[in-house]
């Protein structure tokens, strides 16, 4: 029986996730595509500039990733209880909130760039500091549209559009294409022109987003008939649902501040193995990040599956679905190692001309071929933890591996010594959220418990 269960639980993860696999995976094709059209342009320099300005700009929106892991659970509450004046609160609350940081960055872009390449930048040469700081410079103007796009996809994905979800996405990724290609190379506006087009492509699909929004709010699968598209704005600031999201979001704030620190650190630490190092390095990093954000579908999946279990009070249910994760992280890592060890230096070829950046980075290809099962436990717990709404946990996690990754990376100037601290650092997350899991399981008990004692006694 629970062989058949497990086997249930398998489809309707794998149900849940490939439309999020698909959408996660061109998640990164804004950073790849960038990478692979300043990839041939004519100096090197370019190449390392854009890996210094994305480590500078990632990790910045990356904080703010919030938006979409705090507001993603409210909504899926929100469509449970079938409550359509919430699920267009939510929408509005969370893109108010986005447009309004937004900005704050963009006023802010100037000290921002300081400080950032401030802390990344040890020696750099003065040209590639310059190119750095020109693109990010005009990237940044995209804040506003790149933050509302999180709570775009958490709002699609928990009312269970993750069709649309994809949408967006592609209509961001091949927008940034074209646009790319058009401003970088036939028109020659270079790097500035790269970032102008990844600037409009998110605009282009923020008002995609939106107007899915308002399209699936008035057409929602318990409505006899479609309503107007309204907002409660007493809802939208009422104090006590603010201050349920702030609670909420603190702990998942302060552990981005620590994904933040890793990232920048590594590309700090690349530097100062010199140019072939940093640029060999980002092309290193495209590759992990396509784990990440593959590994990252799943997770979705199980953010969704765990939290209704939990929300049952089904313990059984809670541990099938665990174990489901587990058997499809397995089976991501198989197939990532495969296309890395037999596919890895066509990739690299594939996003640089500059053959001496290749040879680099494809005498530490053998990481990559670990990496997948270094790392799919990690991205999978995350899920989890989200789902069971215990991001205390996750930022505990996060912190002992900020740690870790600190403490080896500074060890020796070497490269492998880098990769091997990074690795660590994956291990270290999913080793603590492992020993921690059972917290999980026990929440769905506490929880069917609680529910017990509401219940009017029987005689």
């Amino acid at each position: 029986m629970e062989d058949a269960t497990l086997k249930d639980t398998l489809f309707r993860i794998f149900a849940l996730a490939w439309p999020s696999i698909l959408s996660e995976l061109s998640t990164p094709m804004l950073g790849l595509v960038d990478t692979i059209v300043v990839g041939h342009f004519p100096s090197s320099v370019d190449l390392g500039a854009l890996a210094l300005a994305i480590a500078a700009y990632n990790p910045l929106i990356v904080v703010f990733n919030f938006l979409r892991m705090g507001f993603g659970g409210v909504i899926a509450q929100a469509m449970g209880a079938q409550d359509e004046a919430e699920l267009v609160a939510c929408a509005a609350r969370g893109v108010l909130l986005g447009l309004a940081v937004g900005l704050l960055l963009c006023i802010m872009r100037e000290p921002l760039a300081m400080l950032l390449f401030g802390y990344i930048l040890h020696e750099p040469s003065p040209e590639t500091l310059q190119q750095a700081q020109n693109y990010f410079q005009v990237r940044i103007l995209g804040a506003p549209a790149a933050l509302s796009n999180f709570v775009v996809q958490a709002w699609l994905i928990n009312v269970q559009r993750t069709d649309l979800a994809l949408a967006a996405n592609l209509i961001l990724n091949v927008a940034n294409a074209l646009l790319c290609v058009s401003f970088g190379c036939i028109l020659d506006f270079g790097i500035v022109g790269v970032a102008t087009a990844t600037v409009l492509s998110n605009y282009l699909a923020f008002a995609f987003g939106i107007l899915q929004i308002r399209h699936v709010s008035q057409q929602l699968p318990w409505m006899p008939f479609p309503k107007p598209w309204t907002i409660d704005w007493s809802l939208v600031f009422q104090s006590k649902r603010l201050l349920k999201l702030a609670s909420l979001n603190g702990n998942v704030v302060l552990r981005s501040i620590c994904m933040m620190m890793i990232v920048t650190d590594f590309t700090s630490l690349s530097v100062k193995l010199g140019q072939n190092a940093l640029a060999g390095n980002n092309l290193l990093m495209q590759l992990q990040m396509l784990i990440s954000f593959a590994a990252d579908g799943f997770a979705n999946a199980g953010e969704a599956l765990v939290g209704e279990a939990i929300g049952q009070g089904d313990r059984e249910r809670v541990r099938l679905i665990f174990k489901g994760l587990m058997v499809w992280g397995f089976l991501l890592g198989l197939c990532f190692t495969m296309i890395f060890v037999f596919g890895g230096r066509w990739i690299l070829l594939a996003l640089t001309s500059h053959s001496d950046v290749v040879s680099y980075a494809s005498a530490y290809l053998p990481w990559q071929w670990a990496a997948p099962f270094l790392s799919f436990t990690a991205y999978l717990m995350d899920g989890i933890f989200v789902g069971a709404a215990r991001p205390s946990n996750m930022r505990d996690a996060t912190f002992m591996a900020l740690v870790v990754f600190w403490t080896v990376g500074h060890v020796s100037a070497s490269n492998d010594v880098l990769w091997g601290a990074y690795m660590l650092h994956l291990m270290t997350r999913a080793a603590v959220l492992l020993y921690w899991y059972p917290a999980v399981e026990d929440a769905a008990d506490e929880l069917k418990e609680y529910r017990e004692t509401l219940l009017p006694d029987r005689i």
